[in-house]
């Protein structure tokens, strides 16, 4: 079967891993569910949280987010390695980014 191996799972929850430069571990951060196809940037702060800017989306079904267009808009997570948590995420644009099925 030709399909996307890849569905959208909102029940499942969703994480961003960050894996440190110098041991090659990965540190998960639970965010809030959405789909991520492309990453735009990230950085560490001068706090020492790591900023990270990608186009996220909410599909309305499982494989819509490939199926059908789903519009993504510019999102930002700040995860902190102190706490092992996202201290925050947001929506950085109301404008739709992301290029159409």
């Amino acid at each position: 079967r030709d399909a996307f191996p890849v569905a959208y799972e909102p029940e499942h929850g969703a994480r961003i891993g960050l894996v440190d430069s110098h041991d090659g571990l990965a540190e998960w951060f639970d965010v809030e569910s959405g789909v991520v196809l492309h990453g735009v940037n990230a950085h560490v702060a001068d706090d020492g949280r790591v900023v990270v800017r990608a186009l996220r989306s909410i599909p309305s079904t499982p494989t819509s987010f490939i199926g059908a267009y789903t519009p993504a808009f510019l999102y930002e997570w700040v995860l902190d390695p102190a706490t092992g948590r996202c201290a925050s995420e947001r929506y950085l644009s109301a404008l739709s980014c992301e290029f159409p099925a």
